[in-house]
């Protein structure tokens, strides 16, 4: 009946898609494996609850670390020519898209619209007074 692992079907479909959701689901440490007396195969179950409050603590530290880590790195490249600054944002940039791309199902679009909207806050934080030379 179940010859391959492709005839199981969910119930219900998983809350989140995004890459990390998806690789703490396959490699779940705490999952409990049953197996089928009248197949021999097993099927893996894990509580989704638990792998949701560690993706959930994964974005909260990485957001944190792209809004403060910019915003300390770029206080003190301060007295830095603007090339180095401008450097420094891009690199920011970079690392936040791939954060989105990795820990959340955002598509392309809205991928584009976040990483614009966060260069615009850290290009206001530069040429403001706070970011300033003086």
């Amino acid at each position: 009946m179940l010859d391959e692992e492709q005839d199981l079907v969910a119930l219900r479909s998983p809350t989140d898609f995004d890459l990390l959701s998806t690789f703490l689901q396959d490699h779940w440490p705490q999952t409990i494996a049953k197996r089928r007396a009248y197949t021999g195969q097993t099927t893996g179950h894990f509580q989704e609850r638990g792998v949701q409050n560690v993706v959930a603590l994964v974005n909260i530290f990485v957001a944190s670390i792209l809004i403060i880590g910019a915003i300390v790195g770029l206080y003190e490249l301060r007295t830095q020519p603007d090339a180095v600054r401008l450097g420094t944002i891009a690199i920011f940039m970079v690392l936040f898209a791939i954060s989105l791309g990795l820990l959340t199902y955002a598509r392309r679009v809205e991928i584009f619209a976040a990483t614009a909207a966060y260069a615009a806050v850290l290009v206001v934080f530069v040429s403001g007074d706070l970011g300033s030379n003086g």
